[in-house]
């Protein structure tokens, strides 16, 4: 028996996000690990075997559960018929509003509300912070004000989603190696801009840049710094 599974709220690719009304709301572990398992896989068609496999259930444990997450209201199953059988299909319920109010306080109109304005709000070109975290991980107050510190310095901002780019491209995710190689652009010119930093001309030109390797004292900072 196959199942396709939805998610209503947003999908990152990543990671997976369950609300704190998720861990306050008294379920099983076994309850909250196949929630988590359906939050994760987002959109897909997957197998109870598949299922029980990954999440170390039996089958039979899994349709049990499932059927429970029904009626606690955190997806919905329902049957459709197929050339074999019949298949689930299940969809992860969106519970955000109810959970910022829930721990806000605040009522569900107003969240709603606010989260519309956010929504409708467009972001500016040569946002940095939001390039860091969809290339790289979540913004800390550190990295955040590292950021800042390089906008200022930088005649062209966007010198910074560029490098962020180039960091991407060589699997090195890290603010580390980001900064590394706008340091080498300030020093020998970045092959795909013009502008330089504040009060100085670019360098020359290179037709090739080499990879950077951080040495083991940057990487040892960067641990500490996501450990905080």
């Amino acid at each position: 028996m196959d199942q396709i599974i939805t998610d209503q709220s947003d999908l990152k690719k990543y990671r997976h996000e369950l609300p704190n009304l998720a861990d306050d709301s008294g379920l099983t572990v076994y309850q909250y690990r196949l929630l988590g398992h359906y939050k994760r896989v987002g959109t897909c068609t997957e197998s109870v075997a598949t299922t029980a496999k990954k999440c170390s259930m039996s089958t039979g444990k899994v349709s049990t559960t499932r059927n429970e997450l029904v009626a606690l209201g955190w997806i919905t199953a329902i049957e459709k018929p197929v050339t074999n059988g019949f298949s689930y299909e299940i969809k992860v319920i969106d519970r955000w509003l109810e959970n910022f109010a829930r721990y806000s306080k605040r009522p569900i109109d107003e969240i709603k509300r606010a989260l519309d304005d956010l929504q409708n709000t467009p972001v500016p070109d040569g946002d940095n912070f939001r390039v860091y975290e969809e290339n790289i991980g979540p913004l800390t107050p550190l990295i955040a004000d590292s950021i800042k510190d390089w906008e200022n310095e930088l005649k062209d901002p966007t010198w910074i989603a560029d490098a962020i780019q180039e960091a991407v491209k060589n699997n090195k995710r890290n603010w580390k190696y980001c900064e590394a190689i706008l340091k080498r652009w300030l020093k020998e010119g970045q092959v795909s801009r013009k502008a330089g930093p504040k009060g100085k001309k670019p360098g020359k030109k290179k037709e090739s840049l080499k990879p950077y390797e951080p040495t083991e004292e940057e990487l040892e900072q960067q641990r500490k710094e996501f450990d905080k």
